[in-house]
């Protein structure tokens, strides 16, 4: 498995996890903790889909530009949902069921990540690789790199 996909993944699994402490926080009517758990779990979300849409996404936009594009629309969603859930979260009005409904869109969201964007890294080199590839490439040239 390529390592950005290793971690990607890693980042969807700690998001899902901080989604169940938020749904027992919220089923224990821990308010306090709830709103700690939010935060913690915004700030994942926002930063996740900030490094996919910096840095994987562009990887990929010319071979995948109608894919991605919806990916897009779907971080879209996923933030203005986050954002009417954390002020709810800093009201203490946060509920159960709008809470469900986010992260049932974030784990179909994962999914479908998983299914492409996530699946064409495996089509690239390993970061190893590629400065193996550049070694060599330096080598052949003497140690002369022009651009």
């Amino acid at each position: 498995m390529h390592p950005a996909r290793r971690h990607l993944i890693h980042d969807h699994a700690e998001l899902a996890r901080l989604g169940g402490e938020l749904e027992t926080a919220l089923d224990g009517d821990d308010r306090t903790g709830t709103q700690e758990i939010w935060t913690r779990f915004e700030s994942a979300l926002v930063s996740h889909l900030e490094a996919e849409e910096r840095w994987l996404f562009p990887l990929f936009s010319s071979e995948h530009a109608d894919e991605l594009r919806a990916l897009r629309r779907e971080h879209a969603r996923l933030r203005h949902l986050a954002s009417e859930e954390g002020l709810a979260a800093d009201l203490r009005t946060l509920r159960r069921e709008t809470a469900t409904e986010l992260l049932a869109e974030l784990r179909a969201h994962a999914a479908r990540e998983d299914e492409t964007v996530y699946a064409w890294l495996e089509q690239l080199p390993e970061p190893g690789k590629l400065e193996q590839l550049l070694d060599a490439l330096v080598r052949r040239a003497g140690g002369i790199v022009t651009g």
